[in-house]
């Protein structure tokens, strides 16, 4: 699980930043990995965008990164019109389906609070804003009372299919 090897930290370490973790997202299994350092240079949006570089967000500033022609709403429609930029369409299941990547979308009614992105492997990854990268088994353990419930799911044609040739 994952997008890459669990940190580098001793037993302490990790001790203390997981309890910290569980002790702000309560439906995170024990399985969940710590995948990055925190950073502020990008934010769980641009986490489900693979977009490492800058921060999403549709401040009325226009400070962050947002999708040039989409409104700076933080509505679930906005959202959805942000994502359709990079090939995103709405769908109803979270499970994995070969050929596809999926995000998930997290609000509290209209306004949306985190997204979070599906590994090859079915599982998935979030960002905990500035904080760290997290792995984690189901795409609801990220449910919380300052990120709200999953509300959408949204899918694109993968990306990182690889092509193999038929033998002639």
């Amino acid at each position: 699980m994952g997008t890459g090897a669990p940190l580098p930290l001793t037993p302490h370490e990790m001790q203390t930043v997981r309890s910290a973790i569980k002790s702000e997202f309560h439906n995170l299994a024990d399985s969940f990995q710590l995948t990055s350092w925190p950073t502020e240079q990008y934010n769980c949006i641009a986490w489900a965008a693979e977009d490492q570089g800058r921060w999403w967000w549709p401040d009325i500033d226009g400070e962050s990164f947002w999708p040039q022609g989409i409104e700076r709403n933080e509505t679930i429609l906005d959202f959805i019109t942000a994502f359709r930029t990079l090939g995103y369409e709405t769908c109803e299941s979270h499970d994995l389906e070969i050929g596809y990547e999926k995000v998930a979308i997290f609000a509290i009614g209209d306004r949306v609070k985190h997204m979070g992105r599906q590994l090859s492997s079915g599982a998935w990854t979030s960002k905990l804003g500035p904080w760290w990268d997290v792995g984690h088994d189901s795409v609801d353990e990220i449910e919380a009372p300052h990120y709200g419930r999953r509300v959408q799911i949204l899918k694109r044609t993968s990306l990182n299919i690889s092509i193999i040739p038929s033998g002639t």
